[in-house]
């Protein structure tokens, strides 16, 4: 448990290191991330169809492990390297092409524009890259990278990817998120950048990469089977065409018809020529054979009528006939016609053998042969088988050459058959070919199409779209953590630092390391750390450890005294001042006590020192009853053991911001061996110990504040003990609960006003109550000449009701900031603050608050608005007054932009002047940081006014300054910042500098002239109101009986309208005589300066903000408590400053005792 408490002490000791370390570290983190810009998101989504498509094959089920499969594909293809590369040369060519410097242009910002040309032109390749850009066309751009791409660290293309670049390396477009939707076929596509047009042409490229991409990794390989069949079926087709013409040509040129049909023909005529050849020689023949039979059964009178020259002619003629008859016949048999030349021969061949039987009938004499036989049958019938033989004979011949003209077409046909054939096997050859390639051809198209059916059907169901505003960044959780890890690593270095620590420090440390017992510690009794407290906690300090010696003075020792040992390590422990407190308290309590010291009361280098074995030895006694004996350091001389142990107690003296080192622990060795023997107590006594430890012995030391209550209660692990507040000071906390209320705002709907006056008036009346309990409580700083002031005007306020046109809702808003706020400030504030750091923690409190006021500012402007802001701007009407010419107004945590830009230019005025007059270094550099603050409030506020406070806070300071050197440079600064915003328009490019400028140049400022009509219209229509409209009814918030048609734009305008004036006069009397009066105080009644100065602060804010109420509505909450706090320092001043002078003197004269 103690260790516990060590820890929690340990690290409340080091509370502002933890609180600066801590926010040192998240500032500097804020710092350096305060150009983090929030990120522009482009979602699109893309429909596969992998899931719920369907294929050729539908009979099948659905494999989900496939469809899985072909998803992670998908989603794989679109984060490839390969893909990615095409996209970065893709976006880099579009912005190069279609970018413009000075605008937006087709979704392609100006900034990513000039960003990338310019990175590209002063790269040591840039001109020659340049020239690559083809603006015509993006394709061939896309492809004069690619050929100039190569693998090498210095070139740009190549490193533009695989390097770090914003928008173009790979490490940027690998961040693009491809997730699928649940079970669906639908994947969403997202990606975040810090350009809007970037992110969104990045995503449109890369879904038509991507596209492109799946379709030649998916379909790469069929359709180049495809393409290799088409041109199979081209080259084949083409061959088959020619070898059909090649054939054609051919049998055009044989004239062939159909070879097949005429060589059937040919093979039949063949056939029956063949038997009619036959039947021709065998009818030749048997006429020849007829002949000759019958020529031998012929006499020679026959046989001379053979001979006759006209039987020969005729025979012969017969015979030709005959062969003519024949041949027709032969021709008419296979064409089955007849014609009349044949009937003629017929008829010609008749008559001849009728001549021929006539004249064989004129030469024949005698009837018949020798033999009995006829001859004129013979010669008949020889005639008939004549011409039967020449008939035959003729036939035969003509069927000879019909079979020899056959013969020749056989020997026509067999070669052009076969070449017909190997023509036509060719071309059948070609055509099965032809037919196969077109089959595989048509089987590759079919599984094309069933792999579109079966795989994704990539469709773009959302298209990507241009971003119009930009995301929240991670900032703030940046900035958590680092605020979190900072404030770890600092608690873990302050504990390990704290274990190894051998700094004695406090009597739980001082136990742990020496293994002695503490009896008690005693602060530093230097008044510069606690001031006029020290007195205080030495006091308590030494009264507990004499109490606590008292306790071991039971028994006198050998001279008849009580006598306690004190003696250090080394020099410098505080020995001999602790000696004369311990003195000094035990004498305040009637003992007779005396402090004797070495080398003053007695000499440790004589051998009566040496050798004694009693105090008698060496010292006289004088009648004392304890005696208090210092001796020597151990390191410079040894103490005997006879003193040491003819003592009460022995008390080693020790610096607790001193380290136990070596030498101490040898020396206590030898000490303790010294002491073995004997039962007299040893102990350590603390010097120069810090608040902490000596409460460890006192308890809580004052002040009594709440919180140092609350924290040394939590110090001590009393965790449940009930807390008796002691609420002297409720007047300060319930100022913190008014900023409080501001803050709260933020997050919840307040009435501020109600909510305001119920805290304030609560707080008043249990500080009052607390004042009313304590003796100590001095009311005369309350009763101040403001304190009746604002008396007067709460009874003026007050007889505002009786005004015809009340409205009693304004009134009651209204009676806070009016009067219930100036006058508890003037009567509480100077009895409750009473030294100067009650003013700076003041000033402390108010800078929180600044803080998260000007965080939330920041956060604003950076970060965007919150819902409750957007409320204001677009519901309320906020936007009209708040996004402007200039820019946008950022109000933080107040009403309106004029609110918040007067307190930061407040905070700025008071925080820049205390820091000159506050004693810590620390301190004076916390209050310029919170002055910064303020300024850059007001640059964010856009608030013209605010300059007024700067110009009056510094004009004030030169007056009460009473330094002719503060005057002069006042004014001239004064001097040097109206000129820089009158004659000059440098940093007219910055909105916020040209909107103050423009508060220099009225006459040219529109609204300017608009509120200078306005209040000639209302000075005739107040002429008529001596006691105004009513209070609160300035503004139209309200329906009175009569309502001020014209805005007053300005507080002090506002209090003219409201109370007419009268009150305008009274007003303007209180506050007038304040300003004089409150001055007067600071350079004639205050004589410490650094009071005077921190007062100064808080009078010349008030200055400076009662010419910001002259042109701007600015008295809204919280700053009438700021300002009348203010006025009320001025009359506490004094006050403080008299117990300063008094405890000056008190200390001058203890010193001069002291001497």
């Amino acid at each position: 448990m103690n260790y516990i408490i060590s820890i929690i002490r340990a690290l409340f000791r080091h509370r502002w290191l933890i609180l600066l370390g801590t926010t040192f570290f998240t500032l500097l983190v804020i710092y350096y991330t305060r150009h983090m810009q929030g990120g522009y998101d482009v979602k699109a989504t893309l429909y596969t169809g992998v899931a719920s498509g369907y294929n050729l094959e539908s009979d099948k089920r659905t494999d989900w492990a496939t469809v899985q499969n072909s998803m992670d594909n998908l989603i794989s293809i679109m984060q490839a390297e390969s893909t990615l590369k095409r996209v970065c040369l893709r976006l880099f060519a579009r912005i190069l092409i279609q970018g413009n410097p000075d605008k937006e242009n087709n979704g392609i910002t100006a900034s990513s524009y000039n960003y990338t040309y310019n990175h590209l032109k002063n790269s040591p390749n840039g001109a020659e890259i340049l020239k690559l850009i083809d603006k015509s066309s993006e394709d061939k751009t896309v492809a004069n990278l690619e050929k100039y791409m190569r693998p090498h660290r210095d070139n740009y293309i190549y490193g533009l990817f695989y390097y770090n670049h914003p928008f173009y390396s790979y490490n940027a477009l690998k961040n693009i998120k491809v997730q699928r939707r649940l079970t669906s076929d639908l994947l969403d596509i997202s990606y975040s950048s810090g350009d809007p047009g970037i992110v969104y042409n990045t995503v449109s490229i890369l879904m038509d990469e991507f596209v492109e991409e799946y379709r030649r990794i998916r379909y790469g390989e069929t359709d180049k089977v495809i393409k290799y069949f088409e041109e199979e079926l081209k080259r084949i087709g083409k061959k088959l065409n020619l070898e059909e013409e090649d054939l054609t040509k051919y049998n055009v040129e044989k004239r062939i018809i159909n070879y097949i049909d005429e060589t059937k023909e040919i093979a039949a005529i063949s056939k029956e020529y063949e038997l009619r050849e036959q039947d021709a020689l065998f009818a030749f023949n048997s006429s020849k054979s007829m002949l000759e039979e019958l020529e031998k059964h012929m006499d020679s009178n026959a046989k001379q009528v053979l001979k006759n020259m006209e039987f020969v002619d005729k025979l012969r003629e017969a015979s030709s006939i005959t062969g003519r008859i024949s041949e027709a016949e032969a021709m008419t048999v296979s064409s089955k016609t007849d014609d009349q030349t044949l009937i003629n021969e017929k008829k010609r061949l008749s008559e001849i053998k009728q001549e021929l039987n006539d004249l064989t009938s004129s030469y024949i004499g005698h009837k018949y042969t020798k033999e009995g036989a006829s001859r004129t049958n013979i010669i008949d019938q020889w005639l008939e088988q004549t011409l039967l033989y020449e008939k035959a004979k003729a036939e035969l011949q003509i069927v000879q050459n019909a079979r020899s003209e056959l013969n020749d077409r056989y020997v026509f046909f067999a070669p052009v058959g076969t070449t017909i054939k190997q023509k036509e096997r060719m071309i059948n050859f070609t055509e099965r070919n032809y037919l196969t390639v077109l089959q595989s051809y048509n089987e590759a198209l079919l599984r094309k199409k069933n792999l579109e059916m079966t795989s994704a059907t990539l469709k773009v169901l959302n298209e990507p779209t241009y971003p119009i505003s930009s995301n929240s960044t991670n900032r703030k959780q940046i900035v958590i953590a680092a605020c979190a890890v900072s404030f770890l690593i600092i608690v873990a270095l302050l504990l390990l630092v704290e274990m190894l620590d051998r700094t004695l420090r406090d009597a739980s440390r001082t136990r742990r390391v020496t293994g002695f017992k503490v009896i008690g510690a005693i602060p530093n009794t230097s008044p510069s750390r606690y001031g006029g407290l020290t007195k205080t906690y030495v006091q308590l300090s030494v009264k507990e450890l004499s109490n606590s010696l008292l306790r071991f003075l039971t028994k006198r020792k050998s001279p008849g005294v009580f006598i306690i040992n004190l003696f250090s390590t080394s020099d410098n422990s505080g020995e001999e001042e602790l000696g004369n407190l311990i003195c000094g308290y035990m004498q305040s309590r009637m003992l007779n006590a005396r402090f004797i010291t070495y080398g003053v009361d007695f000499n440790t280098d004589s051998t009566q020192f040496l050798l004694a074995k009693s105090i008698t030895d060496f010292y006289t006694l004088q009648g004392e009853d304890v005696l208090i004996v210092a001796y020597p350091p151990l390191s410079t001389s040894n103490i005997p053991s006879a003193l040491l142990h003819d003592a009460n107690a022995n008390i080693l003296v020790a610096s607790a911001d001193r380290g136990w080192k070596t030498i101490d622990k040898q020396l206590c060795e030898q000490l303790t061996q010294q002491l073995s023997k004997t039962d007299v107590p040893f102990r350590i006594c603390l010097t120069n110990a810090n608040r902490d430890a000596v409460e460890d012995f006192t308890g809580q030391l004052p002040p009594h504040t709440l919180l140092r209550r609350i924290g040394y209660r939590l110090s001590q692990l009393s965790l449940t003990e009930k807390i008796i507040f002691n609420l002297r000071r409720k007047a300060k906390e319930a100022a913190d609960a008014q900023f409080a209320l501001i803050a709260a705002s933020m997050f919840v709907n307040i009435k501020i006003g109600l909510f305001s006056m119920v805290l304030i008036l609560l707080f008043t009346t249990i500080c009052l109550i607390q004042l009313g309990n304590d003796e100590r409580t001095n009311w005369k700083p309350g009763q101040n000449i403001m304190t009746y002031f604002f008396i007067v005007w709460l009874l003026f306020y007050i007889l505002e009701i009786l005004n015809p046109n009340n409205v009693m809702a304004a009134w009651n808003i209204n009676l806070t900031p009016y009067a219930l706020t100036p006058l508890i400030c003037a009567f509480v504030v100077p009895i409750v603050i009473r030294t100067k750091k009650d003013i700076e923690l003041l000033l402390i409190i108010w800078s929180i608050f600044v803080l998260i006021f000007t965080l939330k500012g920041y956060w604003q402007k950076n970060h965007g608005f919150s819902s409750k802001d957007l409320y204001f701007l677009h519901v309320v009407g906020g936007a009209r007054t708040h996004i402007i010419w200039s820019g946008i107004r950022y109000f933080s945590c107040f009403s309106d932009a004029a609110n918040y830009g007067v307190h930061a230019a407040m905070s700025t005025v008071t925080f820049a002047i205390a820091s000159f007059f506050v004693d810590s270094r620390w301190k004076r550099i916390y209050f310029l940081f919170i002055a910064f603050c303020g300024i850059y409030g007001m640059g964010i506020s856009g608030t013209r006014s605010a300059m007024g406070v700067l110009m009056g806070g510094m004009l004030m300071i030169t007056v009460i300054a009473k330094n002719w050197k503060a005057l002069l440079g006042g004014i001239f600064i004064s001097i040097s910042i109206f000129a820089f915003f009158y004659y000059t328009n440098i940093g007219s490019g910055n909105q916020y500098i040209h909107k103050m400028r423009s508060s220099f140049h009225p006459t040219e400022d529109a609204s300017y002239l608009v509120r200078v009509e306005n209040r000639m219209r209302m000075k005739e229509l107040m002429a008529k109101k001596p006691i105004g409209y009513g209070v609160g009814l300035s503004t139209g918030n309200f329906e009175p009986k009569e309502q001020m048609p014209y805005p007053p734009d300005s507080w002090l305008v506002g209090v003219w309208v409201e109370t007419g004036i009268v009150g305008l006069i009274l007003y303007l009397g209180i506050h007038g005589i304040l300003f004089a009066w409150c001055s007067w105080l600071l350079m004639f009644k205050v004589r410490n300066k650094s009071l005077r100065g921190l007062v100064a602060a808080w009078l010349c804010m008030d200055a400076g903000y009662f010419i910001a109420a002259y042109v701007n509505d600015v008295m809204q909450y919280p700053n009438p408590l700021t300002v009348y706090i203010g006025f009320a320092l001025c009359f506490a001043a004094p006050h403080i400053d008299k117990r300063i002078s008094e405890e000056e003197k008190e200390k001058e004269l203890v010193a001069t005792q002291k001497n």
